[in-house]
């Protein structure tokens, strides 16, 4: 049996370095031994017929006692490990650098969790409407708003809508895209009340039947009060590029028909010149938001659809009861409104949910999200309506 007498290193694949004394030699039981992650191929002695030997503990930082008794000759080690090792040294650059990004996206979701928490915070002044939020009680409910003149037009704190008419679109072609009804229409009275022909989208079976009806009682009270009559339900949901057509999901509301869920840019193209151009946009859809905002953040063609928004109300669903989101998503959808798009938050409240929903995805809570408040609502605006005076 051959015995260590002399390690010598041959070929390094490890990332650590391979320090003679240090990270590799030959042991007093003749075996060569690697530490520190040192991993390679070794020659145990200086005589010019040794062979080489792999060594090293693969994806470790420890090490491993080798047997100099079979070695290999050398066009045998490199058809055994060029591929192999090779290979390795790419997964590890692979993975730093997946963990960096990881790393980066957390450190951001921290500062966006900020935003939710503390609104007013210096950090945060350039994302919202001049003059910063005001902190109200409303219902329990944590809230900050800015409407101009101290004004708040909300009548009803159960529903996912924020209301200000100073911040409201006034153009004579105004279209409202209402997603995610759940029996509430008072939103879409208020719109329709501002000018706006709404289209309100709900995939929810058992409140079919009750959101057309819902519509036509609207129509009905717009003709009484001689406006036009501009409502219109469509039973289809919200979805992301990535959520298969047909898919089902059940929430606190009831069960989703997945046989007719849209994109938001598909959406608009299916009611492209009714009612005007698309100026309103609220979005409550159990978790929906998070995979339909990552697509239009990656897909400029899309999110072009969003070009002539400029009141956006988003309830943020952040339990792991509903859709979650990734790490990714949940950073994503923060980045593109605020610095791509430009919106600014005029309104924000937290909302605990349905009792089975009063939790916080994990690495939002690690993060810094308070547990126990399932969503957030923004009210956002953009464009003309900061302007005014």
């Amino acid at each position: 049996m051959s015995v260590c007498s002399q390690a010598t290193l041959v070929t390094q694949f490890s990332v650590p370095d391979c320090v003679p004394g240090v990270s590799y030699g030959c042991g007093k039981d003749g075996r060569l031994w690697t530490r520190h992650g040192c991993r390679g191929h070794f020659a145990c002695s200086a005589a010019p017929t040794a062979g080489t030997i792999r060594c090293g503990a693969y994806q470790s930082i420890g090490g491993q006692n080798c047997s100099c008794g079979s070695t290999l000759a050398s066009h045998t080690v490199k058809q055994q490990t060029d591929y192999y090792e090779k290979k390795s040294i790419r997964a590890w650059a692979v993975a730093r650098n997946a963990t960096r990004t990881r790393k980066a996206r957390f450190v951001a979701a921290q500062f966006w969790i900020g935003l939710l928490t503390e609104p007013n915070a210096q950090a945060y002044a350039r994302y919202l409407v001049p003059g910063g939020l005001r902190p109200l009680q409303r219902k329990g409910r944590r809230t900050f708003t800015k409407c101009p003149n101290g004004e708040w037009d909300s009548k009803d704190d159960t529903d996912s809508g924020a209301y200000c008419t100073s911040f409201f679109p006034v153009s004579q072609s105004c279209a409202a895209h209402i997603i995610g009804i759940g029996a509430n229409w008072v939103f879409t009275r208020y719109a329709t009340t501002h000018g706006c022909s709404v289209h309100a989208w709900d995939p929810t079976l058992e409140l079919r039947k009750e959101h057309e009806r819902g519509a036509k009682r609207t129509n009905r009270l717009a003709a009484r009060a001689a406006r036009p009559q501009n409502v219109t339900f469509h039973f289809a949901g919200l979805r992301g590029a990535d959520r298969p057509t047909g898919a089902q999901s059940v929430n606190s509301y009831g069960s989703v028909n997945g046989a007719d869920m849209l994109t938001l840019d598909a959406m608009v193209a299916r009611t492209r010149g009714d009612g005007g151009i698309l100026r309103v946009l609220t979005v409550d859809c159990e978790g929906c938001e998070w995979a339909s905002f990552s697509q239009l953040a990656v897909d400029s063609a899309a999110a072009a659809s969003l070009a002539n928004v400029e009141y956006l109300v988003v309830e943020l669903h952040v339990t792991p009861t509903l859709v979650a989101p990734t790490l990714a998503q949940f950073v994503t959808f923060f980045d593109f409104v605020f610095n791509t798009l430009g919106f600014r938050l005029w309104s924000l409240r937290s909302n605990d949910g349905f009792p089975r929903d009063q939790q916080v995805v994990d690495f939002l809570g690690i993060a810094g999200l308070p547990a126990g408040l399932c969503c957030y609502e923004l009210g956002l605006v953009r464009g003309e309506a900061l302007r005014r005076p």
